[in-house]
């Protein structure tokens, strides 16, 4: 324990003299523990956030050419195979991945629309091992079905959901619902919360913004959240945090001070001058091989050409996690409150006022996933 509290103040100390250093932001050895794999851009849906579903992806890379990666991904020690797409359960060959994966170790998630899974596809992918199912889901009905760009889209995915939950009682697995809230779907934040609670989920809250591969084609006059509808988001995150403590596990990390962030967020997208530290935690992968610091960066290598560990030791990618250091990025709302714990003028601030306080309580990190609205 006490190994561990100072091998995280040695990181705390290091991220802020290496934000003001760039000397020391690109000698400090980069040692992510999770990947995100982008392992197709191919989908079934035709949400009006997101693009891809418009072109065929091809030159994606082949299964023995992601478990190449794993196994360099493994030598590096990164613990946890996060998949995403597109849709990644349009591969055919993602029990197969997750199955290797599982032989090296690796804490696997997975996160999907659930348009097409069915009982015997999802009893697959939990015989496979994976450990993390996340559905996305933008709001209840026809809202979700907006947003998704086809009819029934809702009651499809809800329908999925249930396989999911019930397969629960013969395997061993976390079950998430993603929902990014925006201009559309805000008001149904709650409403899709109630009617998850039977299931069993635990849900993870996000914000739209537009700087991401996800949300770059967006319309931002419908989809976005504007200062004009700030004290109704207020109202709406009151609203779930009053059902978030009516159920504690419902929610995966919703509290007062998201809200503050939340709110916070769209004056200043950057995350109140914390310096992103997600490049050092994480890596991001696309189906074409391509390796990312974080999506809205530009890549630094490409895993057909070099190595994962060459690519991480290149100049540029620790000239590039420098400045996201220095904040010289888009600004995204995906990290931008994961940020704030491993920022050392915020924690320490926390620990004062949790000694000042009569019953401390220190807010954890969230701890789930936090891609869970690419799909």
């Amino acid at each position: 324990m006490v190994v561990d509290k100072i091998k995280r103040a040695t990181k705390l100390f290091g991220f802020e003299l290496a934000r003001w250093s760039p000397v020391l932001a690109e000698s400090i050895w980069v040692r992510p523990n999770s990947v995100s794999f982008k392992i197709t851009a191919n989908c079934n849906s035709l949400c009006i956030t997101c693009g891809e579903w418009k072109e065929v992806s091809r030159g994606e890379l082949t299964t023995e050419e992601i478990k190449r990666v794993m196994d360099d991904l493994k030598t590096l020690g990164l613990k946890n195979f996060y998949v995403s797409g597109g849709e990644p359960t349009l591969r055919r060959d993602l029990a197969e991945i997750l199955e290797y994966a599982r032989e090296l170790g690796f804490s696997t998630g997975l996160t999907t629309h659930g348009l097409t899974l069915t009982e015997s596809r999802a009893r697959r992918l939990f015989e496979a091992g994976l450990g993390m199912i996340g559905f996305s889901v933008d709001g209840v009905g026809e809202v979700h079905d907006f947003v998704r760009g086809r009819k029934g889209f809702y009651d499809r995915t809800l329908r999925s959901i249930g396989i999911a939950s019930e397969l629960r009682r013969e395997f061993d697995f976390k079950l998430m619902v993603g929902f990014t809230l925006n201009g559309v779907n805000m008001d149904t934040l709650v409403p899709l919360a109630k009617e998850l609670i039977p299931f069993g989920v635990k849900m993870n809250v996000g914000l739209i913004n537009f700087t991401t591969q996800q949300f770059k084609i967006a319309d931002g006059k419908t989809m976005g959240l504007w200062p004009q509808d700030l004290d109704h988001l207020s109202e709406v995150i009151d609203e779930a945090l009053a059902l978030g403590k009516e159920h504690p596990d419902l929610f995966a990390a919703l509290s007062s001070e998201w809200k503050t962030w939340a709110l916070e967020y769209f004056k200043d997208p950057k995350g109140e001058n914390i310096p992103c530290s997600i490049g050092y935690h994480k890596i991001y992968i696309d189906p074409h091989g391509w390796v990312y610091p974080c999506w809205p960066m530009d890549p630094t290598g490409n895993v057909r050409e070099q190595s994962i560990r060459e690519i991480l030791a290149s100049d540029k990618h620790r000239h590039t996690l420098h400045n996201m250091l220095r904040l010289n990025c888009p600004g995204c709302s995906c990290n931008t409150y994961s940020n704030r714990f491993n920022h050392l003028p915020r924690v320490l601030n926390k620990r004062f006022k949790g000694l000042l306080s009569p019953s401390p309580k220190v807010e954890q990190s969230p701890r789930g996933f936090d891609n869970l609205v690419e799909s």
